[in-house]
């Protein structure tokens, strides 16, 4: 994670180029740190993952899972949004989150914009059912990663599960208000700008202010 201290992200790239030699990486990892205690592990034991897991603490396997599983998420609502845009005639910009083009429009409306309001896209998971076209790709999404929905059940996991519910696909920001500009005291000739914003739950305030400065096209523009 781009949050990690300077030795663990020095530590996780290295550790990507000797994978899996166990040894090697518990060579490199920090000290001290839990890597060193599923690293040695795994030296003795390298092909028992449910107790190498199980090793990681909670709150670590937790975070992990929730973001493969937005991942996943992020892929099927993507490859559902470029096709759909593509059949309406839509010229798409798009936003890049971990790997995955996102499909943005500030111009929908009709029959499309009132489609995607009401959208929402289930969390993957076991028990994760989809609509009609987002079915089918929600299992090319899934095939690509070698996996099939059943496989979303962490059996092998004492701590952590991934979460059920959904996601919409359109995001509305509300309660909205933009300060006047003001100098910026941590960069000196320039200027800053606060906005003020509320969020359902389960949004990220960090995709709305990465696609905020995207050059967004007329209402109407594209389709």
């Amino acid at each position: 994670f781009l949050g990690d201290p300077r030795v663990v992200l020095a530590f996780k790239r290295t550790a990507a180029t000797l994978w899996p030699d166990w040894r090697a990486m518990l060579e490199v990892a920090p000290r001290p740190s839990n890597y060193r205690s599923v690293l040695t592990y795994l030296v003795g034991h390298p092909t028992d993952w449910r107790k190498a897991l199980n090793l990681i603490p909670q709150r670590l396997l937790a975070l992990y899972l929730a973001a493969y599983q937005s991942y996943l998420w992020n892929r099927i609502a993507g490859t559902y949004l470029a096709r759909l845009y593509q059949r309406s005639g839509v010229q798409a910009l798009h936003l890049t989150i971990a790997g995955q083009a996102l499909p943005l429009h500030a111009g929908l409306a009709g029959q499309l914009l009132e489609e995607l309001s009401s959208l929402r896209i289930a969390l993957p998971s076991h028990q994760a059912t989809f609509q009609a076209e987002v079915a089918g790709i929600a299992q090319e999404v899934l095939a690509a990663e070698g996996l099939a929905l059943d496989d979303l059940k962490a059996r092998i996991l004492k701590k952590a599960y991934f979460a059920k519910g959904s996601r919409a696909v359109l995001l509305k920001p509300e309660e909205m208000h933009v300060d006047a500009p003001l100098a910026d005291e941590r960069f000196p000739g320039q200027l800053k700008l606060s906005v003020h914003f509320v969020l359902p739950p389960g949004s990220y305030a960090t995709l709305l202010l990465r696609a905020a400065p995207l050059p967004h096209p007329e209402p109407g523009e594209g389709g």
